[in-house]
């Protein structure tokens, strides 16, 4: 991306910065009316993956897998959306490996 009032020919094989700030793809989903940053999940697929998932792999794996740098940021979205079962479950499965 070049910034704001730049010219192509300044940085060649970019494209122009989206909406306010944003990236294109944040823009985008900001105008469809998504909330958060683009490459982010619906935090209900989130959850029906992270049941599929367990057992699978190791949490923080299973983290990656969905896009979170740590499994602290995967179980705090599984605490906001009340499934305290798929927490307990993910550090259960932590503690054993």
């Amino acid at each position: 991306m070049r910034p704001k009032r730049a010219t192509p020919a300044d940085y060649p094989g970019t494209v122009p910065l989206g909406h306010h700030g944003m990236c294109s793809g944040c823009a985008r989903r900001r105008a469809r009316g998504v909330s958060g940053p683009a490459g982010t999940y619906d935090p209900a697929y989130v959850v029906g993956e992270v049941d599929h998932l367990i057992g699978t792999d190791e949490p923080d794996n299973i983290a990656r897998r969905l896009g979170y740098g740590h499994l602290d940021s995967l179980t705090s979205v599984l605490t906001r959306q009340h499934r305290h079962d798929l927490v307990e479950r993910l550090t259960r499965t932590e503690q054993l490996a």
